[in-house]
């Protein structure tokens, strides 16, 4: 999150999230299926254009939300890639409802 400008301090177990901040588009991976999802979010509420790795986290079980982002109007591209999520792309497509 500190990588969009979030104000985020860290005491022990205890995480400390101060707003309202603006927060700008940045290139950043998630490494567990909770942490992608709050980067999505991010990258949404983030100006200009994000890139997330380890996206494939959200399969577990979050299967559709990239696609209802999209039907909700989240302008969105989904690239695969090969092994476990990163490399070199394979295919690009638009999520769905995406232009």
């Amino acid at each position: 999150m500190r990588a969009f400008g979030a104000a985020v301090t860290a005491d022990g177990p205890t995480i400390t999230v101060r707003g309202p901040s603006p927060l700008t588009a940045a290139r950043t991976a998630g490494h567990d299926i909770r942490a992608v999802a709050a980067l999505v979010i991010a990258a949404l509420a983030a100006e200009g254009t994000s890139t997330l790795h380890g996206v494939y986290h959200l399969q577990r079980g979050y299967g559709h939300l990239l696609s209802k982002l999209a039907a909700l109007g989240a302008e969105l591209t989904v690239r695969f890639t090969s092994g476990s999520g990163e490399g070199v792309d394979e295919s690009e497509e638009p999520a769905a409802g995406c232009g």
